[in-house]
């Protein structure tokens, strides 16, 4: 018999125990507590018991789950928290529990069963389910240990020992049962504290992956969308930026069920409870704060929002979802340039508010994010308005003809659209002060560029319309800007003037059209010293794209002086054509004259086949190459390139000439290089000196020396190779008593010598890259082997497909001396 019963009791805290490690989360204690009285109740106690655990560690009271029983035998669970000051039974448990001891009993009886229950029906918190009119006259109360707290029951009769001894050892089960809980506590505050983080991180990667400031409506939309996964039901949730200035206050929101907010609007300051409430935590830094907006004082600030705000141009649905609500809280948590802002039918819980201002310091990054864009784009914005300005002013001083106005026009149509304006038309009226009428330059409606310009007779004449008398008036006046709108039949009648009476009549049609297509037009006028800056579109210029407007003015006011000075210049241009071609003609006999001091003929000789190449790169060179042959066949030869270009170059060539014809004969190259650059030093010609290399050929004997010019190139046929001879000096008349070197080599049948100024090696190709020395010498080593004028031929040909089709920037000149 009492082993049946003792399995009886081990199956039913078996049970209890199945139940505490089949718990998921904490919120299953409950059902553990309810499953732990229907095992006591199975095991025969009286049902009319009340069980119950109570947590006492961590509490400033007790923490209690209470279970009954109904007629039916169901079991009734409750929960709350209990003040344990309340009564001396409390009293006296709690010291019980603190020392140590097995258990607590306590017999209350009389008065002191109504003074208990009466106590419990102060607790707040405390789930008191006790009829006071049928309160028992005595009842017995009974506390069981573990570690965190009790197991109780309450009994109309004092407990027996062996349902003592069951209930002490459900106690000890529980025991396990609240660790298990207090585990799953744990994980699932874990859990949620990742799910919070993994939130703010997603919203935070939002914020850094801004490009634009008018994405943030998209991150206001991301943090939507995270709050309500973490469990918060709200309307909405909106960035509010405070303008300390003017107390106006700029809504970025996301929510209201779906319905697509305007991505910001703006709301001046309204002496109303809600914004004063907002600058009241702004001035006192509150953190946190949650009001409620209900019935009339709602209604009368949405009415507020919609007639003084710029609520009244949102969409239809986002307003009657604003009207249909009738009650919300409103929670703000203070951030440094505002507040984050989310509205909801119910107050914030204590936790859920903390988590909304967690959300406000990733906010904040997101704001100092979207300010650096504003900031940046404002930055931006300007270097492109200064981009187009310069782009104009370009334009402008790159005119050569007065004609070309209108293609400053049309820059400036091209520059605006550029910039976002919402223009179909661009027009210069530049005002002739001989006629009193006005030039008109146009651009736009579909055609880019006009021909010219159209003469608009003085208005005056058409003062009777409106238009022209505006037009009249703010010349007067001096009026810096205006808008006008253009409609009905003063621009009937407008349109009437102009094509009819002004040469706009030759308009091309299609643009033609395009100002007659539209029955109004918004006319937006910058006014200048020289004329109006104009242009038209269908809805007025914001001010910051009027403010741009006249900055382009200013620019036309620089346009003009450019204009006028080409007119002047133009009505000079047959007297300095004249000129150029007088000074063309002097440039020409003297390039006949540099020519004629060339040779006429080159050397014959019987050992050596010579070839020679010079392009100039102006009318006068600075090229120079020269021979002489002596008496016993000594072929001496000389290479020039003379400073700078033109005739001071050319004059430098001529005096080299003259010099040359001197000394030719002389057989020490070193001597003949002293003499002519003393010469050209005494002179003292300013920046001119003479680049020369000179060398005599006797027989296969070859002496040389140089005075800044490329290397000497010989091509050895004997081993096919090509020797690179580069000999440092500074150029003839830099230097008095430079000293010069001098070299000698022999040659053999077969070998080829390359002379060669600077101009061909330092030719340039559209990428602006030099053809180069070691290109040079590979092309010559290419071609040595073919005869002189080939090889100049083939030089020649190479150099000109480098170039293409630009000009030369230097003299090119060959010499090719071939050993037979």
């Amino acid at each position: 018999m009492e082993q049946a019963k003792e399995a009886k009791i081990e199956v039913a805290l078996e049970r209890v125990r199945s139940k505490t490690m089949a718990m998921h989360n904490s919120n299953d204690v409950g059902e553990t507590v309810a499953t732990l009285f229907d095992e006591v109740l199975k095991l025969g106690l009286d049902k009319s018991i009340r069980c119950g655990i109570g947590i006492l560690e961590g509490n400033e009271g007790m923490e209690t789950w209470s279970a009954t029983s109904d007629l039916n035998g169901e079991v009734d669970l409750k929960m709350g928290m209990l003040d344990m000051t309340i009564h001396p039974m409390l009293v006296g448990l709690t010291k019980a529990w603190k020392k140590g001891e097995s258990g607590y009993s306590y017999e209350y009886i009389g008065d002191d069963v109504t003074k208990y229950y009466s106590a419990l029906n102060k607790e707040a918190e405390y789930p008191f389910f006790k009829d006071m009119d049928s309160l028992p006259e005595k009842e017995f109360h009974n506390s069981f240990f573990f570690s965190e707290g009790i197991l109780f029951a309450f009994t109309l009769n004092p407990i027996s020992e062996e349902a003592s001894n069951v209930l002490n050892r459900f106690a000890s089960v529980f025991g396990q049962t609240y660790r298990r809980y207090l585990d799953l506590q744990k994980a699932e505050s874990q859990a949620r504290e990742a799910q919070i983080e993994a939130a703010l991180e997603r919203v935070r990667a939002k914020a850094m992956s801004l490009h634009k400031s008018d994405e943030l409506k998209n991150v206001i939309a991301i943090l939507y969308h995270e709050l309500t996964q973490l469990g918060l039901e709200l309307y909405d949730a909106n960035i509010c930026i405070l303008e300390k200035a003017t107390k106006d206050l700029t809504f970025w929101g996301s929510g209201l069920g779906g319905v697509d907010m305007p991505p910001k609007f703006t709301i001046p300051y309204l002496d109303r409870t809600v914004l004063r409430k907002l600058y009241y935590d702004r001035d006192k830094e509150v953190k946190y704060r949650c009001f409620e907006l209900k019935g009339k004082e709602l209604k009368n600030y949405h009415k507020i929002c919609i007639t003084d705000t710029e609520f009244k141009d949102a969409p239809k649905e986002y307003l009657e979802e604003m009207f249909s609500v009738n009650r919300i809280f409103l929670s703000h948590v203070s951030i440094n340039h505002g507040l984050l802002e989310v509205a909801s039918s119910e107050a914030l819980s204590d936790d859920q508010a903390e988590i909304l201002q967690r959300f406000g310091s990733v906010v904040d990054l997101t704001y100092t994010r979207f300010d650096d864009l504003i900031q940046a784009e404002a930055q931006a914005r300007e270097a492109n308005i200064e981009v187009a300005l310069e782009r104009v002013r370009v334009r402008t001083m790159a005119m050569h003809t007065s004609d070309e106005l209108n293609q400053v026009v049309h820059s400036v149509y091209k520059e605006l659209q550029h910039l976002d304006f919402d223009v179909n038309m661009c027009l210069i009226l530049i005002y002739d002060e001989e006629s009193g009428g006005m030039d008109w330059w146009s651009s736009g409606f579909g055609k880019d560029i006009l021909p010219q310009s159209y003469k608009i007779p003085p208005l005056e004449k058409f003062i009777d319309n409106p238009m022209a008398k505006r037009i009249v008036e703010a010349r007067t006046k001096e009026s810096k800007y205006e808008v006008y709108e253009l409609k009905g039949k003063v621009k009937l009648d407008w349109d009437k003037i102009l094509f009819e009476n002004t040469e706009l009549k030759n308009l091309p049609e299609e643009f033609k059209q395009g100002m007659l297509a539209a029955e109004s037009i918004i006319l937006s006028e910058a006014f200048m010293s020289c004329g109006i800056l104009e242009v038209s579109g269908f809805e007025p210029l914001s001010d910051e794209n009027a403010t741009i407007i006249q900055r382009f003015a200013k620019v036309i006011d620089q346009i003009y002086t450019r204009f006028r000075d080409l007119k002047n210049a133009e009505a000079q241009n047959i007297i300095i054509q004249a000129e150029n071609e007088r000074k063309s003609e002097e440039l020409e006999e003297a390039r006949q004259l540099q020519l004629a001091m060339l040779p006429k003929e080159l050397p014959i000789l019987q050992n050596l086949e010579i070839a020679v190449y010079m392009e100039t790169a102006t009318e006068v060179g600075g090229d120079y190459y020269d021979f002489h042959v002596g008496s016993d066949g000594t072929l001496t030869t000389v290479v020039g390139d003379a400073t700078g270009h033109g005739m001071k170059a050319g004059t430098m060539v001529t005096i080299t000439k003259s010099l040359f014809d001197t000394l030719a004969s002389e057989e020490n190259i070193l001597d003949s290089f002293s003499k002519i650059s003393s010469i050209i030093k005494g002179m003292k010609f300013r920046h001119l000196s003479m680049c020369l290399t000179m060398l005599k050929i006797k027989k296969k004997s070859m002496i040389f020396s140089s005075a800044a010019m490329p290397p000497i190139m010989i091509f050895r046929k004997g081993i096919k190779k090509v020797e690179e001879i580069n000999m440092k000096g500074m150029p003839l008349g830099t230097f008095k008593d430079f000293p010069y070197q001098q070299a000698e080599l022999e040659l053999n049948s077969g070998d080829v010598i390359l002379l060669m100024s600077d101009g061909f090696p330092e030719l340039l190709n559209s990428n602006n890259e030099m053809f180069g020395y070691e290109r040079t010498k590979n092309l010559f080593k290419k071609l040595a082997t073919e005869s002189p004028e080939k090889i100049i031929s083939n030089l020649e040909e190479e150099g000109s497909k480098w170039v293409k089709d630009q000009d030369l920037i230097d003299d090119v000149t060959f010499v090719v001396i071939k050993v037979k």
